[in-house]
């Protein structure tokens, strides 16, 4: 007997959506048993119709999809999937609660030809949030919570002087350095760590970004998210560390204690200036492992330049996004660190690089930032 995760769809009157939907169907993984017409509608049966995940659009009748999902994570921890049509205008939220969940997907679709086909990253991340171990997450998340070492404020409404401030920071080229003097000494700054992470990734980014120094080395993060979301991200994390971050920009120079975040929708390389500089290039290429930005987009480009000074951190996440490129980084003499199973909420990107013999080190999330501190100390 064939066991089928229980689908609901919300989609509110739109016809197209649901062909999208009742398209996915032929697969034997999942069935669509109810179909919401209002988010209201959603939150009062989801229960009831015991549904495993939650397929939305991004806008409803009565709500957005984002409100949707954060009043569903309330009264029962759920996967859901947030669906974003390209032409669609982004809905402007100041606190995404959404990124915090890692077991929320938000996923751009696009038209062709007047339709919108059946893409297999919907069917593939149905089947992957349906298997998420909701207990595993819970203990995941309180670990991230009551870490001694983590700072309190990091979750807290922030101010509106300081909002304005950040936003300020993450959206301008030229940032003004935090008033934190770097011991240039203490690590070896012609090194570059590229940290991958998707599914489960924003929290555990800023968790272990958290624990490094003001003076560590530059850091290049890719976490998979649509556009918009990505300034308000740096936001959360530039608050609670020690580095500076921001979302990157096209031309933006590789500083030690900068953290740089490829934006939402187009692909972060690097490019060599001198012997002592390189900058980056936002590009706007095809999808990479069905993904953009890509992980193994920017660890090509970094292992150009840096060749064996560049260290790979592969976190949870669906997919194999990170492992060719880590197999170059490899090759080349630089270091993979791979997040292991037991700290993973998706157990997918990092587990391609495992099963492909690329890691150096499989470690937990709390032994992630003293691994980076000991090799960047060589």
């Amino acid at each position: 007997m064939v066991l089928t995760t229980r689908v609901a769809l919300v989609c509110s009157d739109d016809a197209e959506m649901q062909h999208l939907l009742q398209a996915c169907k032929i697969s034997n993984k999942f069935e669509i048993v109810a179909t919401y017409t209002k988010g209201q509608d959603a939150l009062k049966n989801f229960e009831s119709d015991h549904i495993k995940v939650i397929v939305t659009k991004l806008k409803l009748i009565d709500m957005s999809g984002y409100d949707l999902v954060n009043r569903i994570q309330k009264s029962k921890i759920t996967p859901c999937i947030i669906v974003k049509f390209s032409d669609e205008e982004n809905i402007e939220i100041d606190f995404p609660d959404v990124l915090d969940y890692g077991h929320v997907e938000v996923i751009e679709l696009s038209h062709k030809n007047g339709v919108i086909p059946v893409p297999r990253v919907l069917t593939i991340r149905i089947t992957v949030l349906s298997r998420i171990r909701i207990e595993k997450f819970t203990l995941h998340n309180e670990q991230i919570k009551n870490h001694e070492n983590l700072k309190p404020h990091e979750y807290q409404q922030l101010s509106k002087s300081k909002v304005t401030r950040i936003r300020e920071m993450t959206d301008a080229s030229a940032i003004p350095e935090k008033q934190i003097a770097l011991d240039k000494s203490r690590y070896n700054h012609d090194k570059v760590v590229v940290i991958g992470a998707s599914t489960g990734g924003p929290r555990m980014l800023v968790y272990i970004i958290s624990q490094f120094p003001a003076d560590f080395p530059p850091v290049l993060t890719v976490q998979h998210m649509p556009p918009g979301f990505i300034g308000q991200f740096a936001e959360r994390m530039n608050n609670n560390a020690n580095m500076n971050i921001k979302k990157a920009a096209d031309g933006d120079i590789l500083k030690p204690g900068w953290v740089y975040i490829a934006p939402g929708g187009y692909h972060m390389e690097l490019e060599k200036l001198n012997n002592k500089q390189s900058r980056i290039k936002i590009t706007d290429g095809p999808k990479v492992n069905y993904v953009k930005p890509a992980v193994d987009v920017t660890l090509f480009s970094a292992a150009r330049i840096y060749e064996n000074n560049v260290i790979s951190v592969i976190l949870t996440g669906m997919g194999n996004d990170g492992r060719e490129g880590s197999r170059v980084v490899k090759k080349l003499g630089g270091h993979v660190i791979a997040l292991n199973e037991q700290d993973s909420i998706v157990y997918g990107m990092n587990k391609s690089v495992i099963d492909a013999g690329l890691a150096d080190s499989i470690l937990g999330m709390d032994a992630i930032p003293k691994e980076l501190g000991r090799i960047l100390r060589v």
